[in-house]
C-alpha cells in the first residue's frame, strides 16, 4: 500500500491559512504547516491556532 501523501503549508493562524488546512487534510493529505517570525511579525497566532486545530506546526 502506498504512503500516505504529505505536503506542506505556510500558516499564518488567519482565515485563509485555516481553510487552506481544511481543504488540504480533507483530501487526506497530512499537513505540516510552517511558520516564520520577523521584527515586524510574530508567530504566536499561527501557534496558538494550530494548537487549537490539530496540526503540526514548525
Amino acid at each position: 500500500m502506498p504512503s500516505k501523501v504529505k505536503g506542506i503549508e505556510l500558516f499564518s493562524g488567519g482565515l485563509d491559512s485555516i481553510l487552506a488546512f481544511k481543504v488540504i487534510a480533507e483530501q487526506g493529505i497530512e499537513v505540516l504547516g510552517i511558520t516564520f517570525e520577523t521584527p515586524f511579525f510574530s508567530a504566536a497566532k499561527a501557534r496558538m491556532t494550530a494548537e487549537r486545530i490539530g496540526l503540526p506546526l514548525v
